[in-house]
């Protein structure tokens, strides 16, 4: 699968998808390039820790976004540093 194709699936842009190979990359993922087959791969198996925050979405944001629910508590927004 090329590269456009990936970003297709992911529903990303192409400078997203470097970004977060950049970004696993400075976290220590053995990501690598293989010309041969135009694709990434991992070297070698690697653990990483993935956390998530969710927070309520306020009065404010669910009118601004039209969000279609009962309550607050229902939908979230998630943050990343």
């Amino acid at each position: 699968m090329g590269t456009y194709e990936f970003t297709t699936l992911l529903g990303i842009s192409r400078t997203r998808l470097y970004e977060i190979i950049d970004e696993l990359k400075s976290n220590g993922a053995p990501i690598a390039y293989s010309k041969t087959s135009t694709t990434f791969y991992y070297e070698y198996p690697f653990d990483i820790l993935v956390g998530c925050t969710m927070k309520p979405l306020s009065r404010k944001e669910l009118v601004e976004k039209k969000w279609r629910c009962f309550t607050s508590v229902l939908v979230f927004r998630t943050e990343h540093s």
